[in-house]
């Protein structure tokens, strides 16, 4: 597939830039792996999860091939066409009725900012997608 949002000219990730910047100290983010391609960093993430991996994980792609949103649906993300990451939280066991809450509240913990940085008045389509337009800007 030709995209015209492929690539760019974005440089790649610097990943240990990144790591520094979230990884350590008081943040929740435990470990940052930075991967060039990858079907889909949920699943990535999934897997990670199943095998033990701790709370705090994230894992960001520079490509994306096989994304899965609601209803099953498929996207792909071209190489650098912006921002591909899962990331792995482990509620307490106690909390799996609040659980439902965790989507549209990482819609709107994306939302605020990108409203207070630059003034568009980005609407949150239910349950957790940011609109521009008719445009998706961001999805979780």
């Amino acid at each position: 597939m030709t995209s015209p949002w492929r690539d760019l000219d974005r440089p790649p990730l610097r990943a240990q830039a990144l790591r520094r910047a979230l990884v350590g100290g008081d943040s929740i983010w435990t470990d940052l792996q930075v991967r060039d391609e990858t079907g889909s960093t949920n699943a990535d993430v999934a897997d990670a999860a199943r095998a033990g991996a701790p709370e705090g994980l994230v894992i960001v792609a520079e490509q994306q091939s096989a994304g899965r949103g609601r209803a099953g649906r498929s996207w792909e993300a071209p190489l650098r066409s912006g921002l591909a990451f899962s990331v792995l939280l482990r509620p307490p066991p106690d909390s799996r009725a609040d659980w439902g809450w965790l989507p549209l509240l990482a819609g709107l913990a994306v939302l605020a900012p990108i409203r207070e940085l630059t003034g568009i008045n980005a609407p949150l389509k239910w349950p957790n997608d940011v609109m521009v337009g008719d445009r998706k800007l961001a999805g979780m």
